[in-house]
């Protein structure tokens, strides 16, 4: 990490949800899966801190307390604005380099976090994320920089792109100084989904963790893939399962291929 850049981690949770409340609090081996997802972003190494980010609704109090029963720090804001929520906890906490995660993605791979803060700065980049043409099972990371956090934030005027934090971007490749982090082979998989956003997906992962979790450690993601591989039919438990709307407009085909072809015109430019 260039240790004169602050890289923080904001992991964004809400206990409101349409498809699954209070998600944030489904036990996962007797843990709330929020916990898990702080757990597993503390193992990166090129991170200087991690921010919970949540909403003011009394509801999501005890986000904030949860947060700080793991000691990272914690943000209440808009809950409508994510992009707004973003831009304000990372200028409250002083990050040079925001790497975005979602409360409900309780298998990141933090060897992953640090391969794309590492692309970011070795490529001088404004905003990394995974290439759309390879699909991976690994969803819900990007990394970009406070100045890019900026100026989404000053640009992004529709609602729907304030909703989710990097949509102006994407719908504005060209303005921006992108890379993208290719991910490893055997997570290259459209036949797994570790996401949570439907009670199909708490099932899931509550198999996964009551299999392979260890207290004290947490749990391979090449081994998530193994164990899939071996028992075929724990992926049809929700493999069906639609994304959620955020991830929807974030991946869209068009928006994916707008993406790459700002990349290789630049690449050929």
């Amino acid at each position: 990490m260039n240790m004169m850049e602050k890289v923080s981690i904001i992991i964004q949770a809400r206990s409101g949800s349409s498809r699954l409340s209070q998600k944030a609090f489904a036990e996962v081996c007797g843990k709330p899966l929020l916990w898990h997802v702080i757990e597993r972003a503390k193992l990166s190494k090129r991170i200087s801190d991690i921010i919970v980010a949540t909403t003011t609704r009394s509801e999501d109090r005890a986000i904030l307390e949860l947060a700080k029963s793991c000691n990272v720090h914690a943000y209440a804001g808009s809950e409508e604005d994510v992009l707004q929520r973003y831009y304000e906890a990372a200028l409250k906490n002083g990050a040079d380099v925001i790497v975005r995660m979602t409360g409900d993605c309780p298998l990141i791979h933090p060897p992953t976090v640090d391969a794309m803060i590492a692309l970011l700065q070795e490529k001088k980049a404004d905003y990394v994320c995974p290439d759309p043409r390879h699909r991976s099972l690994e969803t819900g990371l990007e990394v970009f920089t406070m100045k890019t956090l900026r100026e989404m934030h000053e640009k992004a005027v529709e609602n729907y792109q304030r909703e989710h934090v990097t949509l102006y971007l994407r719908e504005h490749p060209e303005s921006f100084k992108i890379a993208l982090h290719i991910p490893d082979q055997i997570f290259q998989r459209k036949d797994i989904r570790i996401t949570v956003d439907y009670l199909e997906d708490l099932e899931l992962i509550r198999i996964i963790y009551r299999e392979l979790y260890r207290e004290g450690e947490i749990i391979d993601l090449k081994k998530v893939v193994e164990f899939l591989d071996q028992h075929p039919e724990f992926k049809d438990l929700n493999i069906h399962a639609k994304l959620s709307k955020a991830n929807q407009l974030s991946i869209s085909d068009a928006v994916s291929e707008k993406i790459i072809r700002s990349v290789e015109k630049k690449k050929n430019g």
